[in-house]
């Protein structure tokens, strides 16, 4: 049965936050928080990833190559 255990405003904001948002046989969805001001280096995922901007905007590259994001848009 499905079940609704987390909302995004659940989490809390704290620099670099990594963590399962939910989780069913053969799929995850891990949120990934990111405070403004911090940033990170490098992410590796063996699965395809849809990251989107909840709020602000944000620069990050991928292979060398920088791409800017803005707020509600999915990458």
């Amino acid at each position: 049965m499905y079940e609704n255990a987390k909302t995004i405003p659940d989490s809390v904001m704290q620099r670099l936050k990594s963590q399962e948002f939910a989780s069913k046989v053969g799929c995850e969805t891990p949120l990934i928080s990111l405070q403004k001001g911090f940033g990170f280096s490098e992410y590796s995922s063996p699965r395809d990833a849809l990251p989107i901007m909840l709020e602000g905007d944000i620069n990050f590259s991928i292979n060398h190559t920088a791409y800017q994001v803005h707020t509600y848009q999915p990458f």
